[in-house]
């Protein structure tokens, strides 16, 4: 049997508390990780592993992205129709 502490509940529990520092210490920790694999230089026996980290974390980049998108574009199309008012040609 696992010993845990008391339950929390979900909104006390992990990154749900900080989102948006969480999102920005796993963009900065992306960008720093995307710097180094581009200036390291592993030789020609290491190029093969170079390639399948730049592949995988790229694959975690690019769904980390899509994410985003997902998020953020259903907002961009609410709220320009939310800022504009009523649209009723007839109302002065």
């Amino acid at each position: 049997m696992i010993l845990s502490g008391p339950a929390l509940p979900f909104s006390e529990k992990g990154s749900s508390r900080y989102p948006v520092a969480t999102v920005i210490f796993f963009a900065t920790t992306g960008f720093v990780s995307g710097y180094f694999l581009s200036v390291w230089n592993p030789g020609s026996e290491g190029q093969a592993t170079k390639e399948a980290l730049v592949m995988w974390i790229g694959l975690i980049g690019d769904l980390f992205l899509r994410a985003l998108k997902c998020v953020v574009l259903p907002l961009g199309e609410q709220l320009p129709s939310r800022a504009s008012g009523p649209r009723c040609p007839d109302v002065p």
